[in-house]
């Protein structure tokens, strides 16, 4: 006879564990009004339950370019997100922990449908598998959401990234338990030097987590590129110039570190179109899915490189061209009256300014205004784009197919 494991240390479990998941479970039925169904358990089935949670396992670091220190601000965070952080899933209001204890229930149910109608092939059961395998699917996309979000506050283009790998550990009969295992590991920046207007300047490379390979660095379609720019490579590697960093520091001066450098991933991961306007390279860079500026490229070899970062105000941006027609604000006027900052636009009394509001209405900037209750700290620029978040992560990752086999046979184990 197998000799039954020991419950691992999980990021969810700990003292008194399995009270807190009685409690947990019970709660979370309530709130899908499913709470009768709690008094269907025997004890012995709310132990099984209990035992079959998919284990997250701590996070796991794999070199020494990530700190313990970090390590465990990452653990802080990816507990607080399972358990506490309430995510629009579907139409209802819950915790990836929620996601958890819901596919604990369904195994628990397909052991009441087997002891109450002495049937193991019954229809029901069938269901609930099916809805076990949903579940799960729901669970590890959420998760990989809330790890990216994780990982990308403390990732930094010209200091390090974080890889991201997550894989599920071998099943066994006797065992099968999904334990969840994730592997973080510091990438270092990569930066050079190009030659830009007679004058060597530092560049550093822009990447992003894969959840397949750990890391990649971000790559950008010839094709995008204006006809007028194409180059003879089918893609080119996306760099940052220190200037371009400082100068969104600088006009984007209402997010701090953790939140630009969030932002600036989230418009380059997928870059979609780029605009050619005069003789520019322009990349639209976008908060709360306003338009608030644009990254200034160009490209050098096979690079293409963000230079500087203009507001949505300055000169050579469409916007910014037609306020000056319209209102006779040169270069030097947009900075002096600090029309270039992003808290000018949040902290303006409208009621104040009604003809100033036009003015910038006119020239087609009425959408900043939707930035004014707005916060912007990482997590809630994180929120804001949850959507694409999951997309990025759906269409990067496997999620769907991750460890299908192990799964099916997992779920087979399960026999009730």
């Amino acid at each position: 006879m197998a000799r039954k494991r020991k419950k691992k240390t999980t990021t969810y479990n700990g003292p008194n564990a399995y009270k807190r998941y009685q409690t947990r479970l019970y709660t979370c039925l309530k709130k899908n009004k499913l709470g009768d169904s709690f008094a269907k358990f025997k004890s012995n089935e709310l132990h099984y339950m209990f035992d079959m949670v998919p284990n997250i396992l701590p996070a796991e670091t794999c070199n020494k370019l990530l700190s313990k220190t970090e390590l465990k601000k990452i653990q802080q965070n990816i507990r607080h997100k399972l358990l506490q952080e309430k995510l629009d899933i579907k139409g209802h209001n819950a915790t990836v922990y929620d996601i958890v204890l819901m596919y604990s229930y369904g195994l628990g149910m397909q052991k009441v449908i087997a002891r109450e109608t002495g049937d193991r092939n019954n229809p029901e059961i069938q269901t609930f598998k099916e809805l076990q395998g949903k579940l799960f699917t729901q669970f590890y996309s959420q998760y990989a959401l809330l790890l990216t979000c994780v990982t990308l506050q403390l990732s930094n283009p010209t200091e390090k990234y974080i890889s991201i790998k997550v894989r599920i550990a071998a099943i066994v009969k006797d065992n099968p338990v999904l334990d969840v295992v994730t592997e973080l590991a510091g990438v270092n920046a990569q930066k050079s030097y190009v030659a830009i207007n007679g004058n060597y300047r530092p560049i550093f490379q822009l990447g992003s987590p894969d959840f397949t390979i750990g890391y990649r660095w971000i790559k950008v379609c010839n094709t995008l590129l204006p006809t007028t720019h194409q180059t003879k490579h089918d893609s080119l590697s996306l760099h940052i110039q220190a200037h371009a960093l400082r100068r969104l520091k600088e006009r984007l001066n209402l997010l701090n570190t953790e939140a630009l450098h969030y932002a600036l991933w989230e418009n380059t991961v997928k870059i979609k179109s780029i605009l050619g306007y005069k003789q520019y390279l322009l990349l639209p860079f976008k908060l709360h899915t306003v338009k608030v500026g644009y990254m200034v490229m160009d490209v050098i070899e096979d690079k293409l490189i963000c230079k500087t970062f203009l507001f949505i105000t300055h000169n050579s941006t469409p916007e910014g061209d037609k306020l000056k027609q319209i209102s006779g604000l040169g270069k030097h006027d947009i900075s002096y009256w600090k029309i270039d900052r992003l808290s000018t636009f949040v902290n303006m009394p409208e009621n104040q300014y009604p003809q100033l509001l036009e003015l910038f209405n006119e020239a087609g900037l009425g959408e900043l205004s939707e930035l004014k209750n707005k916060a912007f700290d990482v997590e809630t620029l994180q929120l804001a784009n949850l959507d694409g978040l999951s997309e990025y992560i759906s269409r990067g990752s496997n999620a769907d197919q991750v460890q299908k086999q192990e799964f099916k046979q997992m779920l087979a184990s399960c026999a009730v």
